[in-house]
C-alpha cells in the first residue's frame, strides 16, 4: 500500500533535552521533548559522547509511538556552530559525521551537533536520507560585515537563522511574495536578542547580544575600557566574567530575573526601576534595528518581531513605536525551529531546493 505524503522525522538537540517531531508533509503529527537527567548526562566526559545514549532514547520513543525508523522517508536535523555553512540544507554524510565528531580550536562543541550525529546514525542503519538545515552559524555575511576593527578578530555569523529564515518565508508568502525577493529586518527576541538583515534571501549582517542591546540574561555591548579594566582587576576569574556577559547579565543583573512577564507584573505594581530597565532594553533593541537599516540604504520591506519575547505586547510596543517609521512592523511571536527543519527538508526532498555537500578540503 502506498504511503500518503512524505514522512519526516525531526531532531533538535539541546544541552539537556532532545526535541523530536514527526511531520507528514507540512502537517505536524507529534512533538515531544525528551528530558535527560543531570545524573544521566554526568556519566559522559563530553557532549558528543552522549550520541549513542540519545540515539537509543530517540529509537525508544519512536517505538512507543507505534512507529519504526523505516516508516520515515527522510530525517531533518539541527546543524552545529562551525560558521562554515551557507543557508539551506546539507547532506549528513561521512564527512559531516566526521566533522561533527571532533572539536578543534575556534570550533566549539555544542549540543546542536548531537542532532546531526543521531540523524547520521539512523541514516546509516536504516538507509534513510538525512540532512541538516540552516546551521546555528549559517554564514551569509557580506564582506563588510566581517570586519571588527582589529585585523586578527573577525565578526562571526552567530544569530538565529533557523527561526528567522522560517519567519521571513512565512511573512513573504502571506503577502504573495518570495523570501528571496524581499528585504526583511528580523528581530529575534529571546534569552538573547538579535537584529538581522535578510537581503534577498541571505542574512547579510546582524547585531547579536554580545555586540548590541542587553537582553534578559546577557550583558550586551559593554564599553571596551570598562570591560578590560574589569578583566584585569583581579576580582574575577575568566569564567566569572563570561558568566556575567552570558547568563548573569542584562535583566538578571539589574532586576534579578530573566522573565519579561515577571518584570511586567512588577511594573503593574508600581515598580519604577523595573519600568525604566525594560524601557532601556527596548530603547537599545530599537537602536540595533536602526543600525541594520543602513546596510541596505533603508530599502526595507518589513520589520519582523519574533521569538518568545515577541509575545509581550508591552515590550514590543515600546520597540515598535521607535521603529515603525522605517517600515511596517509584522509580529510573528514564538519560535518555529522544528517546523523550519521539516519545511526546509521537505523542499529539498521535493526538489524545490538544491541540497549542498560539505567539502572537507574547503
Amino acid at each position: 500500500m502506498k504511503k500518503e505524503g512524505v514522512m519526516i522525522l525531526v531532531i533538535n538537540t539541546g544541552s539537556t533535552s532532545t526535541k523530536l517531531a514527526a511531520f507528514r508533509d507540512e502537517a505536524e503529527l507529534f512533538v515531544v521533548g525528551i528530558e535527560h537527567s543531570r545524573q544521566e548526562l554526568d556519566q559522559f566526559d563530553s557532549v558528543l559522547d552522549q550520541a549513542d545514549m540519545r540515539t537509543k532514547a530517540v529509537l525508544d520513543f519512536i517505538e512507543r509511538e507505534g512507529l519504526k525508523p523505516p516508516d520515515f522517508d527522510v530525517i531533518a536535523s539541527r546543524g552545529g556552530a562551525f560558521g562554515i555553512f551557507k543557508g539551506g540544507g546539507y547532506v549528513i554524510d561521512d564527512a559531516i559525521v566526521k566533522l561533527a565528531s571532533r572539536s578543534r580550536p575556534g570550533f566549539p562543541v555544542t549540543a546542536s551537533w548531537l542532532a546531526a550525529l543521531i540523524a547520521g546514525a539512523l541514516s546509516r542503519q536504516y538507509n534513510i536520507p538525512a540532512y541538516f538545515y540552516n546551521a546555528v552559524r549559517t554564514d551569509e555575511l557580506c564582506d563588510y560585515a566581517r570586519y571588527s576593527g582589529l585585523s586578527f578578530i573577525k565578526r562571526e555569523a552567530a544569530a538565529h537563522p533557523l527561526n528567522t529564515k522560517e519567519v521571513g518565508r512565512r511573512v513573504a508568502e502571506q503577502s504573495g511574495r518570495k523570501y528571496e525577493d524581499c528585504n526583511f529586518l528580523i528581530c529575534h527576541m529571546g534569552g538573547g536578542i538579535s537584529a538581522e538583515m535578510h537581503c534577498k534571501g541571505q542574512m547579510i549582517d546582524k547585531i547579536c547580544s554580545d555586540e548590541g542591546a542587553f537582553t534578559p540574561e546577557r550583558a550586551g555591548n559593554i564599553p571596551n575600557d570598562s570591560l578590560v579594566e574589569l578583566c584585569f582587576s583581579g576580582k574575577y576569574t575568566q569564567k566569572e566574567i563570561k558568566s556575567y556577559l552570558r547568563g548573569r547579565g542584562g535583566l538578571i543583573d539589574y532586576l534579578g530575573t530573566s522573565s519579561v512577564t515577571e518584570v511586567e507584573a512588577r511594573i503593574k505594581n508600581g515598580d519604577k526601576k523595573a519600568e525604566e530597565v525594560l524601557a532601556v532594553m527596548a530603547y537599545m533593541v530599537a537602536k540595533d534595528i536602526g543600525s541594520m537599516v543602513t546596510t541596505v540604504n533603508g530599502d526595507i520591506d518589513n520589520i519582523i518581531f519574533t521569538g518568545g519575547i515577541a509575545h509581550s505586547a508591552y515590550f514590543t510596543d515600546l520597540v515598535r513605536r521607535r521603529v515603525e517609521w522605517i517600515a511596517p512592523v509584522v509580529m510573528v511571536p514564538g519560535s518555529f525551529e522544528l517546523e523550519a527543519l521539516a519545511h526546509g527538508i521537505l523542499r529539498i526532498y521535493r526538489g524545490e531546493e538544491t541540497v549542498r555537500h560539505f567539502l572537507p578540503e574547503k
